[in-house]
């Protein structure tokens, strides 16, 4: 029987292999293929169930569609109790398979519940998608890298950064905890103050007891700019003596040429004190040895300083009216210092 096998065939001299015609193969040939089910299915004619791994006569097709220049291959079966027709397709995105239709998947898997239809990305979202890609396995590998130094690190979940080791995510945390702390205690303080407020008669109460206590504070500024007045003018007006005292009319020469110099306040005030002396008669007294022997004496009450100053008698040089004027001038300054 061994020489029915046909091992060594015979090729006459004159055989030329290049003469011999190639068949050509279909572009979408169909090839027979023995398969198993890669999922329990449901036939949509007659609702039979079929299993997971039972074995079909299957017949294999490879389509145009491609994911990533990965082919996407189309399988027909038929249904073993109403011979319908049964199609499905591989997912390469998911490394699984996708029905197609003649039946139902007996369940979704929860990894593919919204890869039922293949979508072709685009572009730009396969960019997208291997950028995410890209960082997801940074951050693996930094990961990786902390655990060799450190196999205790780990990055905290609960903060919204996931960013940081364990140490620096906890003192995060215990500042947030003690910013909410402070912002609780502001929070209490300002509810005890306005129940107090109201304990107290409400707003309108205190906006009245604050409207009482400015309206005293400015009583109370009015009063003491009016004392300072008031003080100003009467040491202004001691000085205008003691000055007259000592230097007689050259003093209040003197003492008007400094007023000149001052502000125009001070020198009002002071011209009002000397006008109220003089209309009070308080220079009579002073005057009083000098008017016996003057020759002419012209005063009048309601005239300016500088008048009074040029109007006042030359006074004959006596000894005894020099005495007399000294001696006047010093009890009258003893008793306005007094």
């Amino acid at each position: 029987m061994s020489e029915r096998k046909g091992i060594n065939k015979y090729y006459p001299p004159d055989w030329d292999p290049s003469k011999v015609p190639k068949k050509k193969k279909p572009a979408n040939q169909i090839i027979k293929v023995r398969l198993m089910a890669p999922y329990s299915m449901r036939c949509t004619k007659c609702n039979e169930y079929i299993s997971e791994r039972r074995k079909f006569n299957a017949k294999k097709e490879v389509t145009n569609e491609k994911y990533m220049n990965f082919k996407i291959i189309r399988f027909h079966i038929t249904c073993p109790k109403c011979n319908n027709n049964i199609t499905y397709k591989t997912n390469p995105q998911t490394a699984g398979y996708v029905p197609e239709s003649g039946a139902v998947r007996n369940y979704e898997p929860e990894s593919n519940n919204n890869t039922n239809k293949i979508k072709v990305e685009t572009e730009e979202q396969i960019l997208e998608r291997l950028e995410r890609e890209e960082k997801e396995n940074n951050s693996f590998q930094l990961l990786k890298e902390k655990r060799k130094k450190n196999p205790f690190w780990q990055q905290n979940e609960s903060l919204k950064d996931q960013k940081g080791d364990l140490m620096e995510n906890l003192e995060k945390r215990l500042q947030d905890q003690q910013r909410q702390q402070e912002i609780t205690d502001h929070l209490e303080y300002l509810q005890a103050k306005n129940s107090l407020l109201q304990a107290k008669g409400g707003r309108d109460q205190a906006l009245n007891e604050a409207r009482e206590k400015v309206e005293k504070d400015i009583e109370l500024m009015k009063s003491l700019r009016e004392d300072l007045a008031s003080k100003e003018d009467e040491e202004l007006a001691k000085d205008m003596f003691k000055k007259f005292r000592l230097n007689g009319v050259n003093g209040l020469k003197d003492l008007n040429n400094v007023n000149k110099e001052t502000t125009q306040e001070e020198s009002s005030s002071f011209k009002r004190t000397y006008e109220n002396a003089l209309q009070n008669d308080h220079l009579d007294p002073i005057l009083a040895p000098a008017q016996k022997q003057s020759k002419t004496i012209i005063l009048k009450k309601k005239q300016p300083l500088e008048n009074h100053i040029s109007k006042i008698p030359i006074i004959e040089s006596k000894a005894k009216n020099t005495e007399s004027l000294s001696g006047a001038l010093g009890d009258y300054s003893s008793s306005d210092e007094e």
